[in-house]
């Protein structure tokens, strides 16, 4: 599934289009790197695999590959050489917000359809499917 609806909608909104037109294809698991490492103050490359289940190496790509988009950068650690950390840029945190709004205008177009039992209902499923991807 892609995202280029909302990144379209960005870049009506708020900016050329030309700077979100290479964001035009990012994937649901390119967005959730992003939205990890939106929900961690620091996280390295080995904490996103363990908290995605990806492996090592496969982090390590997707990371290059969302860097290269301008989307994520490495800050080496001032405590420890050896440690780097994975950041937002700018235009990741921007992406990621978008992505949040359209989540929650999606979530209110469909709560304002339902009755209140159907309401309940839905964020019931909901919280269901989320805890089952945890």
């Amino acid at each position: 599934m892609k995202c280029t609806w909302s990144l379209r909608k960005k870049s009506d909104e708020n900016a050329s289009k030309e700077e979100f037109a290479h964001l035009d294809n990012l994937t649901l698991s390119q967005l959730d790197y992003l939205g990890t490492v939106r929900d961690h103050e620091r996280i390295t490359s080995s904490e996103i695999a363990k908290t995605l289940g990806y492996a090592n190496s496969s982090v390590t790509v997707m990371i290059k590959r969302l860097e290269k988009l301008g989307l994520l950068t490495k800050v080496q650690s001032s405590e420890d050489r050896r440690v780097t950390y994975i950041e937002l840029t700018e235009l990741g945190r921007e992406v990621v917000q978008v992505q949040l709004d359209v989540y929650m205008d999606l979530a209110t177009a469909l709560k304002s359809e339902l009755t209140l039992e159907e309401q309940k209902e839905f964020e019931r499923m909901l919280r269901k499917g989320l805890s089952a991807l945890k």
